[in-house]
């Protein structure tokens, strides 16, 4: 290549990343920990969510917490075309639609996927009475036609498998590249004979669990992987979140510390059925003071970025909870991420960039 040639490359490169640079900076930029409000100017309410991508568009859905609780008041459905402006859809679960699930009850986790085998949205949450087992760590699944309708509850159950019933904690879904559809659960143990508050050993063994569903995603139909029992309270995991990166399959997980700061870890496999590596961190061990819930990936023209989506939860003002996404960084096989008090991401492209000083 001339040097005129070079340099006229050169030039034209500069050119490309000036232009992004320029467009990335008029995009409005991801402040986390900040006050995020809707379309309407209300804060958003999506506490323990699920971001999923549907029809061209972003879609959000989460727990409401303006009433300063964790009991169910509903899962509010909002949409975006760029990850900043949302607008709210709908309240898409609640127990005026809903009579299976009453208000005392704790509906979180809630993760949507579409099941092209029977043209609709399947939900999975995590159903728990907050004092006592019973009715304790059940699965709920309910569906829809639309990404933000109305879903109708279909079951409440504990996920089974060879006549063995599991205790159903934090929630993740994943649909590959062919089609099938995986649940993971952080489960406290599993129940003698399926009887319900009688655990198998007598004791909480609590341990990461991987399933294959079955076709409709209705349903469990196989455990494909078992955790290490975590006997170290401070080594046990939770707040799964799933997602496919070059090819590996990637967990997220947060410790079971009850939303106090801790390390966010992370493990990977070439196949969902396992093995699965061994626990390695991700950010720092405050984890930013949030806690892992879900990967959005932002699949772009000239790029695809995977983004850390998490809660910030105050535990005793549960209303001032707030929401922290930054961008996972992927160098040499390890995941990695920064803090940034504002980025900027265009999801046409796939490109971001920290916003400047």
């Amino acid at each position: 290549m001339s040097n005129q040639i070079l340099k006229k490359t050169i030039i034209s490169m500069a050119g490309l990343f000036l232009a992004s640079s320029g467009v990335l900076a008029n995009i409005t930029p991801i402040q986390s920990g900040q006050d995020w409000l809707d379309t309407n100017g209300n804060l958003i309410e999506a506490h323990g969510g699920h971001v999923f991508q549907a029809e061209g568009k972003f879609y959000w859905i989460g727990q409401d917490r303006t009433h300063n609780n964790n009991t169910f008041r509903s899962l509010k459905c909002y949409s975006s075309d760029d990850l900043t402006q949302w607008t709210l859809e709908n309240d898409s679960l609640t127990p005026a639609k809903n009579k299976e699930l009453p208000e005392e009850v704790i509906i979180a986790r809630p993760k949507v996927v579409y099941n092209e085998m029977t043209k609709s949205y399947v939900m999975w949450f995590k159903y728990r009475h907050p004092n006592g087992i019973d009715p304790n760590m059940r699965a709920g699944v309910a569906s829809s036609s639309e990404p933000c309708g109305d879903y109708a509850v279909e079951d409440i159950f504990f996920p089974t498998v060879d006549n063995v019933s599991h205790y159903a904690g934090d929630t993740a879904m994943l649909v590959d590249d062919d089609g099938s559809g995986y649940y993971v659960i952080s489960s406290i143990g599993e129940l003698k004979d399926g009887k319900m508050g009688t655990l198998v050993n007598g004791s909480r063994d609590r341990r990461m669990k991987v399933f294959k569903l079955t076709p409709d995603f209705r349903n469990v139909a196989e455990l494909l992987y078992d955790f290490p029992l975590e006997t170290d309270r401070k080594a046990r995991r939770e707040g799964p979140a799933l997602a496919k990166i070059d090819g590996k399959y990637v967990m997220l997980t947060s410790g079971t510390q009850s939303w106090k700061p801790n390390q966010q870890k992370y493990s990977t496999a070439t196949s969902m059925a396992g093995p699965w590596s061994e626990w390695k961190n991700i950010g720092p061990a405050s984890g930013f003071t949030s806690q892992t819930a879900y990967i959005i990936p932002v699949y772009g023209s000239e790029q695809t970025t995977y983004i850390y989506g998490a809660d910030r939860h105050v535990g005793k003002k549960l209303i001032d909870s707030r929401y922290v996404w930054l961008p996972i960084e992927i160098k040499d096989n390890q995941l990695d991420m920064k803090w940034y008090d504002g980025w900027s991401i265009d999801t046409k492209t796939g490109e971001w960039q920290a916003s400047s000083k």
